[in-house]
């Protein structure tokens, strides 16, 4: 159920915990630098997680398919989130602030991520996947600092959401 890595480790693996149906709770070490796709896929018992300082990418499906996560610490720090990355990882609640060092948010990184409320970007990323949070119905508002059309695609599959350009929270 609880997993802590030693700081000898440096990167997770493509799928090193993938479908592990117990993990409730991992503990990474500070010296993580990257964490590769599918990682932590299909993990159901996940509940919160901490993305270590020194990561700055998640890649294609990390945690697609973990549906009990309600928490993850160090989203506002990452520059780029790869395809499918949250998919279905329906417990994500609230705000989440995307920084102003974000690049890129691919595509359906977020998809049917039914707890999100808010978007808030603090930058303005190179490209946001035209669905990006496809399927994420709760979501109302998204904040923006940048003009309407700088950014392609909006509202990025958020249909329910009104968009707040030039606009910081």
């Amino acid at each position: 159920e609880k997993v802590r890595l030693p700081n000898s480790i440096t990167k997770i693996g493509t799928g090193a915990f993938i479908e592990c149906k117990l993990l409730k709770k991992i503990e990474l070490p500070d010296t993580i630098t990257n964490i590769s796709g599918s990682a932590f896929r299909s993990c159901p018992s996940l509940e919160e997680f901490t993305i270590p300082p020194l990561v700055k990418t998640l890649e294609s499906y990390t945690f697609s398919g973990c549906n009990t996560l309600k928490k993850v610490n160090g989203i506002e720090r990452l520059e780029s989130i790869g395809d499918n990355c949250f998919y279905n990882a329906c417990c994500l609640t609230g705000t989440i602030t995307i920084n102003e060092k974000m690049q890129s948010l691919g595509a359906n990184a977020f998809f049917a991520c039914v707890s999100l409320e808010n978007i808030i970007f603090k930058g303005t990323p190179n490209s946001v996947s035209s669905n990006c949070f496809s399927k994420c119905l709760n979501i109302t508002d998204i904040y923006c600092p940048w003009a309407e059309g700088e950014v392609a695609n909006a509202p990025w599959g958020a249909t329910n959401a009104t968009i707040h350009y030039n606009s910081e929270v």
